[in-house]
């Protein structure tokens, strides 16, 4: 289970290929030498390269051995996992499901 005490990362509300740049920007002030915990909670739209960029850092996380967590993900974020049939990628990601 994830500290509670942790630092919490707030996902932007759009998570596309439009917003990469800002993407980016977000991911590169993660200090990917920790634990890493996002709010998903303000999603209202998430895309294929958005998942994709989770999936790396995720990925980066486990090769670390550091934790990946996603915390209270929003409807329009698990409804687009469903649909891109990411559901066991994001029950690994989070306890909110």
């Amino acid at each position: 289970m994830a500290d509670l005490d942790q630092d919490v990362t707030s996902l932007p509300e759009r998570m596309t290929i439009e917003t990469i740049d800002e993407m980016q920007t977000l991911f590169k002030g993660l200090k990917l030498d920790g634990d890493v915990m996002l709010d998903a909670s303000k999603i209202d739209r998430i895309t294929t390269p958005g998942f994709q960029y989770l999936i790396s850092i995720s990925n980066e996380c486990k090769k670390n051995q550091k934790t990946f967590k996603v915390v209270k993900p929003s409807e329009a974020f698990i409804n687009t996992a469903k649909t891109l049939g990411l559901m066991g990628q994001i029950g690994e990601w989070s306890n909110d499901l």
